[in-house]
């Protein structure tokens, strides 16, 4: 079975691999500023107060549209920067770069077997009120049992690396994909589709603020001036920042933001050698454990838990949020990760970088999350009457 490296090495990779390399950031300072761009995404998500598990749930209830706004202006915004990446010649290359290195194993996978991750994932997102990304952030901030859904989530990793030799021979596509991304499709310049849905995101902000405003959604001790000792931003401008955040991502480790795979990476370090050396099902987390390729999302995300506990003690917000109870927890953490495996992304991977790279099997998995999500929501709330 070939690696994750080799598929995006053999479809997609045809640049000049001297030049690449000539190019690379330093390792060093890829460390350093996956963890600076991760303090920045954590202090984003605690302002726009959607690491908050019942701002998750309410969202898939429609109750608050919170997530909602941040999800999609920072979508706007990563297609405004992935514009502009495309247009200057002293970023293209690196961004040709990104665009090989998003697939990864995602041309074997049928679009059935994406769809049902991407379901399986938004169902856990629901049941723990986080998501992948998120998770830390939870920790950092002192929400209860953020923790355990951190130990459910690598759960998850470790459970898929052993099952991933039946899923992929169940799910293997029939035939690889001509077109993998919108523009190449339509032989378009990519610029030419992403501002002009850029700007139908934004009116879609615009409506749901209209509809409901941001602050109307909010306990109002949160309401306080100041930039950093205030309890919230508004949720558009903390997604505007994320979006932002490609621009370092691609410039510094020539990919994009995801972070579901800084758990198998994770998993693949603590998990006994010896046991992935000898189970041919677990040889999928040697392909996670070294190198910097891998690693610097484990840097993100690092990053992302110290931005949120920085963010928390500068608004006097440390552990004021509740958390879940803890089979929740656990289970949402298991089924999330397991899910974002098997759809080969998660919010941040097919939400973000994905939709935002107008990558056609992530306008397939965006949908099937919300939609497991919002269906499990509905169950858990109507049919299980559990207190939502």
């Amino acid at each position: 079975m070939t690696t994750r490296s080799q598929d995006v090495q053999e479809q997609y990779n045809n640049q000049d691999t001297n030049m690449a390399n000539s190019m690379k950031t330093p390792p060093f300072m890829r460390v350093i500023l996956s963890v600076a761009t991760g303090i920045i995404f954590g202090i984003a998500l605690e302002k726009g107060r959607v690491f908050e598990p019942q701002v998750i749930r309410d969202q898939m209830l429609f109750k608050r549209f919170a997530m909602m706004k941040m999800f999609l202006s920072a979508s706007a915004i990563g297609m405004l920067s992935f514009s502009l990446l495309h247009a200057m010649p002293q970023t293209m290359r690196k961004m040709s770069i990104a665009l090989q290195q998003f697939p990864g194993s995602l041309p074997l996978k049928s679009v059935g077997g994406v769809v049902i991750g991407a379901a399986i994932l938004g169902s856990g997102m629901t049941i723990a009120g986080a998501c992948p990304g998120t998770i830390v952030v939870q920790l950092g901030t002192g929400v209860e049992n953020a923790w355990i859904t951190v130990i459910g989530g690598l759960l998850g990793a470790l459970v898929y690396s052993m099952t991933h030799v039946e899923l992929i021979s169940r799910f293997k596509a029939k035939k690889q994909p001509k077109f993998f991304y919108l523009d190449k499709f339509l032989d378009v310049p990519y610029a030419s589709i992403a501002v002009p849905v850029s700007c139908v995101l934004a009116g879609a902000i615009f409506c749901l603020e209209m509809y409901s405003p941001w602050h109307t959604e909010l306990d109002s001790s949160f309401l306080n001036f100041g930039l950093m000792r205030a309890g919230a931003w508004p949720p558009f401008i903390a997604g505007m920042i994320i979006g932002t955040l490609q621009i370092p991502t691609v410039l510094t480790n020539e990919d994009t933001l995801g972070t579901t795979s800084a758990y198998t990476t994770v998993m693949a370090t603590i998990w006994p050698s010896s046991y992935i050396s000898v189970n041919n099902e677990e040889n999928y987390l040697k392909d996670y454990r070294y190198g910097l390729n891998n690693w610097w999302q484990v840097f993100h995300l690092f990053g992302a838990l110290l931005g949120g506990a920085l963010s928390a003690t500068a608004s006097n917000t440390m552990g004021v949020v509740s958390g879940l109870p803890w089979h929740h927890a656990l289970t949402g953490g298991f089924l999330m990760l397991y899910g974002s495996r098997l759809a080969g992304g998660c919010t941040s991977g097919h939400g973000l970088s994905g939709f935002g790279l107008m990558a056609l099997i992530s306008f397939a998995a965006v949908p099937a999350i919300f939609g497991g999500g919002i269906a499990t929501a509905f169950f858990m709330k109507y049919i299980l009457n559990v207190d939502m």
